[in-house]
């Protein structure tokens, strides 16, 4: 007989080898569900409740290990929680309950999170809707949308704490400026806009008065792009160059390139300097 003791298993293993908590829930008050079969992987969520209270969690699922677990711990950490608590769960919540996890299994945790902002607005009598939303981090495959979502509903303040809510930033580093910018711009103090602010002489700001100008400019255009099923977010500013990521790719003239369509109302309304460049 071995001297040596069994090996406990990992969060990891056990919610692999025998999750406590999958299976159908008869009656569910509110389903949430996330991917498809088509692309290989799917989760669905079932909870009862007792006013706002679940008293009650299951889950079924289909995909790899990463998925199955992910599932399995968020159904874990949902039992007999509020709905506020439940909205204190993010994929960086489930990624730690599991011990963490490594990138190529970063997914799973992203997919529950989905399903469970799906279960979240059952709750509500809504359907969520579906999103076109850009990838920032592209090593964890935490989109713009996630990143908004979260850092706006608890008021993140640094780097530091959206990698641990979201794991975005924990890899190659390449996408910490523009979580930072998104930081600034979803929990910076605003007062009122002005719906209009004159031009500036280029030379005349600093790259902080420059890049807050733009930031204020950009929500003031933004619900006319929304509106128009398109989007534009600031990811860096080289001198007078300001490289936006954009979704969608028709301005909201129907006809004009966003990138032209963007250049030509922030050099109207701040300086004609300002060239507008697609960000890579």
């Amino acid at each position: 007989m071995s001297a040596h003791p069994a090996h406990a298993p990992t969060p990891f293993e056990r919610h692999l080898i025998d999750p406590p908590f999958a299976g159908e829930l008869p009656g569910a008050d509110w389903i949430g569900e996330a991917g498809s079969l088509g692309q290989g992987e799917v989760i669905r969520l079932y909870a009862r409740a007792d006013g706002d209270r679940m008293t009650a969690v299951r889950f079924m699922a289909f995909g790899c290990a990463a998925t199955l677990t992910a599932a399995s711990v968020l159904a874990e950490l949902l039992q007999q929680v509020t709905l506020a608590e439940a909205q204190r769960i993010g994929p960086g919540e489930i990624a730690a309950a599991l011990g963490d996890l490594r990138q190529d299994q970063a997914h799973g945790a992203h997919l529950a999170h989905q399903a469970l902002l799906g279960l979240l607005a059952d709750s509500r009598g809504e359907i969520l809707p579906l999103t076109d939303s850009m990838l920032v981090c592209s090593c964890f495959r935490v989109s713009e949308a996630t990143l908004r979502d979260i850092i706006g509903q608890r008021q993140l303040r640094t780097l530091e704490q959206v990698t641990v809510a979201t794991m975005a930033g924990k890899g190659c580093g390449s996408c910490h400026s523009e979580i930072r910018i998104l930081i600034a711009s979803l929990t910076a103090p605003r007062g009122p806009k002005p719906a209009f602010v004159p031009p500036a002489a280029s030379g005349t700001l600093s790259m902080q008065q420059k890049a807050s100008r733009i930031l204020d400019q950009l929500d003031i255009l933004r619900p006319v792009l929304q509106a128009n099923g398109a989007d534009a977010l600031l990811t860096d500013l080289e001198g007078d160059v300001v490289f936006v990521r954009f979704l969608g790719a028709t301005a909201p003239d129907g006809h004009t390139p966003l990138p032209a369509w963007l250049e030509t109302q922030l050099r109207t309304m701040l300086w004609p300097e300002i060239v507008v460049e697609v960000a890579p």
